[in-house]
């Protein structure tokens, strides 16, 4: 049973408004799916035992057998050119027991999912925790000439000095140092300590 050809054979008749006659059919099949010039008897004979099985499986119907008696494209044949969709859900719902084969198969994806698939996504997630870096401000740096005007500032410093503190603080970045830019406040994941873990499988409903 040659499926492609009979689909053409199917196209032919659908662009036909549903029907065609033999000699048409024929001549059609040679030039378009056989790449004839001309018809030969081994490629209509080939024809004409594919236009027998789709007569014999209801997809086009002949009601005489004279040469000008036309054949008629029916549902059935029609149906060769739905979409897939359109087919699986004609498949699902009207063909014969298809329901009863396809609700167990439903359950056992649902199953192998639910006790399977899903813990081990939940293992690997709760093996990881998120911490957040808080921002840091941009540091301007200090020079060297700032680094030493600290450091006099400090050492020339009275116990009355009301800024002795902020002086203490100065001379503690006395030291040069180059400018660093700001940094926003970044998320960081790091592997879960076992507390964690066991927390979050009992959260997530494992334990």
């Amino acid at each position: 049973m040659d499926k492609k050809l009979q689909r053409f054979i199917l196209g032919i008749l659908k662009d036909s408004g549903g029907e065609s006659k033999k000699t048409l059919i024929f001549t059609k099949t040679s030039r378009g799916y056989f790449k004839e010039n001309e018809q030969s008897p081994k490629t209509n004979n080939v024809t004409q035992h594919q236009l027998n099985l789709l007569e014999i499986e209801g997809k086009l119907i002949r009601n005489g057998q004279s040469p000008d008696t036309p054949y008629i494209l029916t549902s059935l044949g029609d149906r060769e050119f739905d979409s897939c969709l359109k087919k699986i859900w004609r498949f699902i719902f009207h063909g014969k027991h298809n329901l009863y084969v396809l609700l167990p198969l439903l359950v056992g994806v649902f199953t192998f999912s639910w006790y399977e698939i899903r813990p081990s996504i939940i293992m690997h997630t709760c093996s990881w925790v998120k911490e957040t870096l808080a921002a840091v401000p941009a540091d301007p740096g200090i020079t060297k000439e700032q680094a030493a005007s600290n450091l006099e500032a400090y050492k020339n410093r009275t116990l009355d000095d009301t800024s002795k503190f902020q002086t203490f603080e100065e001379f503690l970045n006395s030291q040069p140092r180059a400018s660093t830019p700001a940094k926003s406040e970044q998320f960081v994941s790091k592997p879960a300590s076992k507390a964690q873990y066991d927390f979050c499988l009992h959260d997530k409903g494992l334990k």
